[in-house]
């Protein structure tokens, strides 16, 4: 229902934004720098507002998480593979998250609501 080439521009520039701004612990795995939850979200609302109108169906919030998600899992944990060191890690690998703290859900939840909400939050702050 939305455009392909809009949900890959975000995810190209959220890919850019997620690669620098992780870092690889030996040991541990990819960890996300601070502001890493809050730069991400805002990029990639921005960034899907920017290319859409608004109106009923609202593509913009399918963009943003769509690009969020796929971003986050392509920039922080696939590019991010060669520099891991499995035969020092105490436990097993996981990408694409691993529990509560899960950077790529979180961005894509964060991404979606603040998409959904800054219309309103705009609207509400002009009355």
């Amino acid at each position: 229902r939305v455009s392909s080439f809009r949900i890959l521009i975000v995810t190209a520039i959220v890919t850019l934004i997620s690669y620098f701004s992780v870092i690889v612990i030996p040991g541990e795995g990819i960890c996300g720098k601070s502001g890493f939850l809050l730069a991400v979200p805002f990029t990639t609302a921005l960034s899907a507002m920017w290319m859409t109108t608004g109106g009923v169906d609202r593509p913009d919030v399918t963009i943003a998480f769509a690009g969020s998600v796929l971003g986050t899992l392509i920039g922080a944990d696939l590019l991010h593979l060669k520099d891991l060191q499995p035969e020092k890690c105490l436990t097993s690998l996981n990408i694409g998250g691993a529990g509560l703290d899960d950077g790529i859900v979180l961005c894509g939840c964060y991404s979606l609501l603040i998409t959904e909400w800054m219309p309103n939050l705009v609207t509400f702050l002009k009355f």
